[in-house]
């Protein structure tokens, strides 16, 4: 917080390049007189879930073999990070070769 009524927006992570700083912090403001329950922390870190949820990679996307790359790559640097999505989601799955063998009928 900068002051009482006002933020300094100093820095914007990495991975958020997309997001206009302008309308993200309009947004906020807009609902802050109808959530004003949830603290500022909260709104922050739910618009920024949203924008980044928006901007997602979606099933049935096509990626070429530079962006598949590129997402493994950012998976494997962030060995913390959450293997779901800010809704909970899971993006990366185990798959044993037994559940192979059954779905292909090789064991029962």
């Amino acid at each position: 917080m900068f002051s009482e009524s006002s933020f300094r927006v100093s820095t914007v992570p990495y991975p958020l390049p997309f997001v206009n700083i302008q309308d993200f912090f309009d947004k906020i403001l807009s609902e802050m007189n109808t959530i004003l329950k949830l603290e500022t922390k909260d709104l922050v870190l739910d618009h920024l879930a949203q924008c980044a949820c928006k901007h997602a990679v979606k099933g049935g996307d096509d990626l070429d073999e530079d962006e598949i790359e590129n997402l493994l790559f950012q998976v494997a640097q962030s060995p913390t990070q959450q293997m779901q999505c800010p809704h909970g989601r899971p993006f990366v799955i185990e798959l044993k070769r037994s559940d192979l063998d059954k779905w292909f009928k090789r064991i029962v």
